[in-house]
């Protein structure tokens, strides 16, 4: 037996913490225990006859594995087994690529018309019924995204989410519907129709700090702010039971003005408190020189301390992104398909075409994504490899072949600094992946 080679053992908080970042997991235990094992982590057996419980906890969380284990691509085939996994498929479509805010930030190109057409419409509807075939499926999440949708709620959502709930409940398949909106048009007449569906609706909604801040980048073409009319639909979708994920986009300049929005919530009951998340994302087109994350980790706490779930995304972490996935289509509002939400939806990023029998024409763009999303032979051997693997596979396509040279350009130390990073982060976070010891 062994340490696998991506454990780690650093001292944070006064604490003695083991990080493995082959599944995202520390140990924390007290420095009488460590001083006790510290001996023995080259011949890890030996643990055995200082604390089973402790050996036996590191055996199940693979901080030790077999001689003859290989790590990497241990890790590889998790990563294959989980994409190749067609329980559940996510269909994105983009009813247009138009918005009726203009936020500073946003990376579409809001300018033309765009809006789904009939033929597109009649494809992807042959798309989810090819899609209910499947007898692996168990749940279609169909999903929509731009620009934003509900500007053409009546001739796209409307028809299509009507559709795959009567196609799902004829084949007896599960169901799940989401859309991020910016919640300006959340009417009553809108969420009457999503509540009549008979899968979950779940909603992600942002908001850029309080009413002044929050007002000064999202406002209508009147210059009129949406801080009133967002926080009075978001109330809206908790009354009719949707899972709501407000999103707080912050910035150095905003990061302060989230934990006086919980005045916001006060009168929502306990039940639609249920509902409710907050969800943390650093706007990244940003200068990132002003380090704001512990104060954001502050407002998190305050949130929890409140009742109210939150999360806050990892820029590092084992998993892989959900743009990598086999089971993941984005669907454009003209009929090519993409992978990546997080780019903009111009022709030369496509990756395929939807056929009007709801079949996908991969590209050659799809195939170079195929063979690089689990990282060159150089990341492969890197000592972080899985937390950073070069990142997504759209970052991938994004740099130049491998040369053999880091192609973040990292130094080992600076590697490891990263991973030190990730265990610190995780000890902040308290998430229930901690395994916590006691001598």
């Amino acid at each position: 037996m062994k340490f696998n080679k991506y454990a780690r053992h650093y001292e944070l908080d006064d604490l003695h913490v083991l990080f493995n970042m082959l599944n995202d997991v520390i140990v924390v235990i007290d420095k009488e225990l460590f001083d006790a094992i510290n001996p023995y982590l080259k011949t890890p057996l030996d643990i055995q006859r200082i604390n089973r419980e402790l050996y036996n906890n590191l055996l199940k969380s693979k901080f030790i594995v077999p001689g003859s284990a290989d790590e990497t691509e241990e890790l590889i085939s998790s990563w294959q087994e989980e994409d190749r996994n067609p329980a559940q498929i996510k269909l994105t479509v983009n009813p247009t690529l138009q918005c009726n805010l203009r936020c500073w930030y946003c990376y579409e190109d809001h300018s033309g018309q765009s809006k789904v057409s009939p033929a597109t419409m009649d494809a992807i509807k042959c798309l989810i019924d090819n899609t209910f075939s499947r007898g692996s499926l168990q749940k279609l999440l169909l999903d929509f995204f731009g620009g934003e949708p509900l500007l053409y709620f009546d001739s796209c959502v409307k028809p299509l989410v009507e559709y795959a709930d009567h196609a799902a409940a004829c084949c007896g398949k599960a169901i799940g519907y989401a859309l991020t909106t910016n919640a300006t048009l959340l009417s009553d007449n809108v969420c009457r129709t999503l509540s009549s569906l008979h899968g979950p609706v779940s909603l992600q909604i942002t908001l850029d700090g309080d009413r002044e801040r929050h007002n000064n980048i999202r406002f209508f073409e009147s210059g009129k702010g949406t801080f009133d009319i967002i926080i009075a639909n978001i109330k809206r979708a908790l009354s009719y039971g949707f899972y709501v994920t407000v999103r707080f986009n912050y910035t150095s300049k905003n990061y302060d003005s989230y934990q006086p929005l919980l005045k916001e919530f006060d009168n929502i009951t306990e039940e639609q408190k249920r509902y409710l998340d907050f969800s943390f994302h650093r706007v990244w087109q940003e200068d990132e020189s002003e380090d704001v994350e512990a104060r954001i980790l502050e407002t998190k706490s305050t949130l929890s301390d409140s009742g109210f779930d939150v999360n806050i995304p990892v820029s590092l972490g084992t998993g892989i992104c959900y743009a990598d996935r086999s089971q993941n289509l984005v669907i454009n509002h003209n009929g090519l398909v993409y992978k990546c939400t997080a780019r903009d939806f111009s022709p030369e990023r496509a990756e395929g075409r939807l056929l009007d029998d709801g079949s996908v024409q991969w590209n050659e763009r799809y195939f170079q994504r195929e063979n690089i999303k689990y990282g060159s032979e150089t990341c492969r051997r890197c000592s972080i490899f899985p937390l950073c693997h070069n990142g997504c596979s759209q970052s991938k396509l994004e740099q130049k072949p491998d040369d053999g040279s880091c192609p973040k350009g990292y130094s080992d130390s600076y590697k490891e600094d990263i991973a030190k990073a990730r265990a610190t982060q995780l000890l902040q976070l308290k998430t229930n992946k901690h395994i916590i010891i006691n001598n």
